[in-house]
């Protein structure tokens, strides 16, 4: 019997952790929008792609070499 209530508690824990997060983040990005939006509206153009460029470059070394590293550390 205390098992099964147990089980319940934990599955009304987790529903209400989801209802909590999702309230949480839909708050947090409505208060932060407006701040990234100036600060982005703020970053020269050539900035931002060269950022862009350098992300993609060394994403696309994560793919290309990037196994080696990843097999040592899974097997």
């Amino acid at each position: 019997m205390k098992k099964e209530i147990d089980k319940q508690l934990d599955r009304i824990a987790k529903k209400e952790s989801k209802i909590l997060n999702k309230e949480e983040s839909k708050l947090f990005k409505n208060k932060l929008e407006p701040a990234i939006d100036k600060i982005q509206g703020k970053i020269p153009e050539k900035l931002n792609d060269l950022l862009e460029t350098a992300f993609l470059k060394g994403f696309k070394l994560v793919f290309e070499k990037g196994h080696i590293v990843i097999d040592k550390t899974y097997n």
